[in-house]
């Protein structure tokens, strides 16, 4: 049977930008993405949820304070970082988010006597960027939170700063095998100004309890492989491959396990199965500079060889 082909997609000027945020909703419906990312009329809302915001001021007062151990600049930081003022009490608000800051001030003293905050091009390494050029449709974007250096071993590593309200009893599930911290690593070679066989990816994660003002802080300290980095981009050149194939049979499989998702709805739900209208956008013109631009097909070279010595 031939497939059904609504309309046929001529690749024009500007690839398609990926990142883990993107990844994720890719391996966890691809009709959602396919929606999100790729065609016109999207419901997909840019607006910032109280969770979003609460996220990025408190990772903005972690990376301040690591940084300059001044906890009443990094408490300034986040209040000015709190923008959008969205909030959702009793469980996220600026109040709350500054709180939790505070208590975490143990677990971050913890980090800064282990670790340093490394430097690049003479300022701290902090919301460091990198592109990734997959191919001429696509390419993957990061921002890496912070870059730290142990001060014992002279390590270099990648802190992922997190916040969750998740439940669970042990969250390691949640992080140990996340691939963001292991691609974000692709830059410690150039920070480092040599290669870098083993590196650390550790998480930093604040638990905002539904109830109460003491968020639950933990460090989970990864440790990471020069092969662990190089099955990463395996995995995400086999990620591209398989999105290509989608693209050329106009075919995003819908999952049952994206209709919900933490207890909430698709938006695109009850709708996602009509693709007689389906339109592709342009890709915009991405006019960011980024500190590390990379080429998939390079990188891997790269590791093999070094994998191979």
């Amino acid at each position: 049977m031939t497939p059904i082909i609504h309309q046929k997609r001529d690749y024009t000027l500007h690839p398609y930008r990926l990142s883990d945020s993107a990844q994720n909703t890719l391996l966890n419906c691809e009709r959602r993405f396919q929606i999100d990312r790729l065609l016109e009329g999207s419901i997909r809302k840019e607006a910032q949820t109280a969770e979003m915001v609460r996220g990025t001021a408190y990772g903005v007062g972690v990376q301040i304070y690591m940084w300059t151990g001044d906890m009443e600049r990094a408490i300034y930081e986040t209040w000015l970082a709190y923008d959008p003022e969205v909030e959702d009490p009793p469980k996220t608000f600026m109040a709350k988010t500054i709180n939790n800051l505070l208590q975490s001030r143990e677990k971050l003293d913890e980090l800064r006597k282990s670790y340093e905050v490394a430097e690049f091009n003479n300022q701290p390494a902090i919301e460091l960027s990198f592109r990734l050029n997959l191919d001429t449709k696509w390419y993957y974007v990061g921002y890496i939170d912070l870059v730290l250096r142990s001060k014992l071993s002279g390590l270099y590593g990648v802190l992922e700063v997190k916040t969750t309200g998740n439940a669970r009893n042990d969250l390691t599930p949640l992080y140990q095998n996340s691939g963001q911290a292991l691609g974000y690593s692709i830059i410690l070679d150039q920070i480092a100004g040599a290669d870098q066989a083993t590196f650390e990816t550790p998480y930093l994660v604040c638990r905002d309890l539904y109830k109460g003002w003491i968020p639950d802080v933990q460090i989970f300290p990864f440790k990471r492989t020069l092969m662990d980095r190089f099955k990463w981009f395996l995995s995400l050149g086999m990620d591209l491959e398989r999105l290509n194939n989608m693209l050329a049979l106009n075919h995003f499989p819908m999952r049952q396990k994206g209709c919900l998702a933490y207890g909430k709805v698709c938006p695109h739900f009850g709708f996602c199965s009509m693709t007689a209208t389906d339109k592709y956008i342009e890709a915009p013109e991405d006019k960011s500079e980024y500190q590390f631009i990379y080429n998939l097909t390079d990188v891997i070279a790269d590791h093999v060889r070094r994998i191979s010595i």
